[in-house]
């Protein structure tokens, strides 16, 4: 899953954007698939789209491995990533390719999620 380039709306190995990449790797590391969403331009309705919440999933306060988390990006919740364990998420931000990350000050959560169908 690391190095997949930024691609608005993708949804494969090509190429994903943030929910692409998260709806990506847990179809393939554990076999859970997630509605395909796509984000318009306008930074109030993806942040809304975003908490609007998938069905199965509920809302944690502590990250284990395979929650979705949520980020804020200038106060709004409006980047997701996928929770690894060890204080660490997988992620893809535009201009850039699929990578790792710790958990830090850079990186405000504003929510967690885990799947429980």
């Amino acid at each position: 899953m690391i190095g997949i380039p930024f691609v608005k709306d993708g949804r494969d190995r090509n190429g994903c954007d943030c929910y692409g990449l998260v709806r990506l790797a847990l179809r393939e590391l554990a076999g859970i698939d997630l509605p395909d969403r796509q984000y318009g331009e306008d930074s109030d309705e993806r942040a809304g789209m975003i908490r609007g919440g998938l069905p199965g999933w509920v809302r944690v306060d502590r990250p284990q491995r395979f929650d979705i988390v949520v980020f804020k990006v200038q106060g709004k919740p409006q980047h997701v990533g996928l929770c690894m364990g060890s204080g660490k998420f997988l992620h893809v931000r535009e201009g850039g390719r699929s990578r790792i990350e710790r958990f830090g000050p850079l990186w405000i959560v504003d929510s967690l999620y885990r799947y429980a169908p």
